[in-house]
């Protein structure tokens, strides 16, 4: 059974609901729970397949509460999934909280084993954790949902921070969307899903507005903030979303016996007259609405190859109306600013020579703050100091979208770019203007990731406060000197620190400020994090001169080892730093009885 197969329950029955299994001691009503807790629960969920038959597509049981619960509590589980399976039902297994590929390994095994229809699994040990179950989700054998927001209390503590411009949910959500390519089914959705608790209304209705192929569980129902009204906006709003959606909608909404309620009628979908004009009046809405968008775009698409401005004007211009067209022309204090800010990004100055510059003269932007390292790029870069339109270079994202609380860009391909001369007369030439862009591009510095199983390259990025004011701390390249600085965000704050000297200076606060005495391990050196930069022996050489006390699964054991015996004989690691590191593990090896 796959996921077409839960689609076509969950129009049969009209209901989308898959029913948790679980019940813990103490919970179990006492008629059934006698003197053998493992009988009355088996009887109890057999009673509730059968009464639920008919009703609900699903159920799920959790792998991890039967482990729990003890070994006659997992010898009944096969049996309790075959007989869920006899009863027609879609059959969910909850793994547990899979930390590596090899116990994500097992787990598939073990779903395999057990014949269920999919697997829950969670996320955050990584993609390694879900990729074992890939193979049959192929093969269209097995479902994958991978939790990308637990519905436990305590979960925005984590999942909801801020993570570069998203969410850290929706950071793993987007991982999962990649491995959801290719895994159609007939209705639309991918045999990956997603699952997002019912007590975060706000995730499940970023979620289902960006992942629309992938099928969405919402998990937690039972959890005291979640209720019906919060999982209804896991779905589109009635009318703006496509076929497939308002069908569930609207079936979920007859389930649930729920009216909506409109400025011109309430609608009550058992009603079949009600029904059908819902259906029709979502069908407009829809119709509708693609085509005032399609036409508003095509409109200003149409303007801006005519050469007019359609955007709110940048730093240094001002509204102008030329030929008829929506234009630019300079404005009179702000443009020979620009003019000052694209000469001196083009002539390679310092980002923060220019901003203490702007400060001295008492220039501020246009919300009366100094100019951050950012404006200061952009205005540097912009193409309409030259005498030319951009448009369609980024698609924004806007605040709350996406579970952005800012906002934010995603670049399309050049291929998509609009670049025209503008009906506007510049005020930089295209030569000063290109020197800014290429400036730019030498100064970008790498970005946290490479690809979706790409080398980290910043391991500090929004992780470092400046101590001075609180910001975070940015990462500056030098290709020239080759060299990575921390800079603070905030104008004109504080110097830049070395990369490497913020790396070392994290372990020593582990051991002096924090007082931590004990062992610091590396993560694996086998990882290409390290291999695709660094030799075995040279890893770790740097990870002991660094402050760690032990190497996890070097690369090449022999020859890490005989690199750092050569580095103490050179005197690049002292025998002092070798003895401080082996005292510590002899004193958790004989805390731990491993040694007397």
């Amino acid at each position: 059974m796959s996921i077409d197969a839960l689609q076509e329950k969950i129009r049969k029955r009209k209901s989308a609901l898959i029913v948790d299994m679980t019940i813990y001691p103490g919970r179990l009503p006492e008629h059934w729970a006698g003197e053998c807790f493992e009988n009355g629960y088996k009887q109890y969920v057999l009673e509730l397949l059968k009464g639920l038959k008919g009703l609900v597509p699903g159920v799920r049981f959790r792998l991890s509460a039967f482990a729990l619960l003890g070994s006659e509590m997992l010898r009944i589980l096969p049996e309790l999934l075959k007989a869920a399976a006899d009863f027609g039902y879609y059959v969910l297994l909850e793994a547990p909280e899979l930390s590596c590929r090899e116990m994500a390994e097992l787990c598939a095994g073990t779903a395999a084993s057990y014949g269920c229809d999919g697997v829950q699994i969670p996320f955050y040990a990584g993609s390694d954790v879900l990729e074992p179950f890939l193979p049959d989700c192929e093969t269209a054998r097995r479902d994958v949902f991978v939790t990308a927001r637990t519905p436990n209390r305590t979960a925005p503590e984590l999942q909801d921070l801020l993570t570069g411009s998203r969410l850290v949910h929706m950071a793993a959500a987007d991982r999962i969307s990649r491995y959801a390519e290719n895994l159609t089914g007939k209705f639309g959705y991918a045999r990956v899903g997603v699952a997002a608790s019912a007590g975060a209304p706000e995730s499940l209705k970023n979620l289902r507005g960006k992942y629309t192929n992938l099928f969405l569980l919402a998990d937690g129902l039972d959890y005291p903030s979640a209720n019906l009204k919060n999982v209804s906006l896991a779905f589109d709003r009635l009318g703006r979303g496509d076929m497939r959606d308002q069908g569930l909608i609207l079936e979920t909404f007859k389930a649930a016996d729920t009216l909506i309620v409109t400025p011109e009628k309430v609608y009550d979908l058992n009603n079949e007259m009600d029904e059908e004009l819902t259906e029709f009046k979502g069908f407009m809405a829809r119709r509708e609405y693609k085509m005032i968008t399609k036409r508003l775009k095509r409109g200003r698409e149409q303007t801006v190859r005519a050469g007019g401005f359609v955007a709110d004007p940048p730093y240094g211009w001002k509204r102008a109306k030329i030929n008829n067209l929506p234009s630019l022309e300079p404005h009179e204090t702000e443009g020979p600013i620009m003019q000052m800010i694209v000469e001196m990004y083009g002539n390679q100055e310092p980002i923060s020579t220019i901003q203490e510059r702007l400060a001295a003269m008492g220039v501020y932007n246009r919300k009366g703050q100094p100019f951050c390292r950012s404006s200061i790029r952009h205005i540097a870069t912009n193409p309409v100091n030259a005498g030319l339109i951009r448009w369609n270079r980024c698609k924004n994202i806007r605040k709350g979208q996406n579970g952005s609380p800012t906002g934010y860009a995603i670049e399309n391909p050049p291929e998509d770019v609009i670049l025209v001369k503008g009906v506007h007369q510049p005020q930089v030439s295209v030569e000063a203007y290109q020197k800014c862009v290429n400036v730019c591009k030498s100064r970008a510095a790498p970005s946290v990731k490479k690809g979706l199983h790409g080398v980290v390259r910043n391991p500090l990025s929004g992780i470092v406060i400046c101590s001075n004011c609180g910001s975070r701390m940015q990462m500056q390249h030098s290709s020239t000197r080759g060299t990575r600085t921390l800079l603070c965000t905030h104008p004109g704050c504080m110097p830049g620190v070395d990369i490497v000297r913020a790396e070392a200076a994290m372990l020593d606060i582990l051991r002096d400020k924090l007082d931590y005495q004990n062992v610091i391990i590396t993560d694996s050196h086998s990882m290409a994090s390290i291999t695709d930069h660094y030799s075995a022996g040279d890893a770790a050489v740097k990870a002991l001169a660094a402050g760690c006390d032990m190497i996890l699964m070097p690369s090449d054991l022999q020859a890490a080892f005989d690199a750092v015996k050569a580095a103490v004989a050179d005197g690049t690691l002292s025998q002092a730093r070798i003895d401080e590191s082996v005292l510590r593990i002899l004193t958790v090896k004989a805390e731990y009885g491993i040694i007397s």
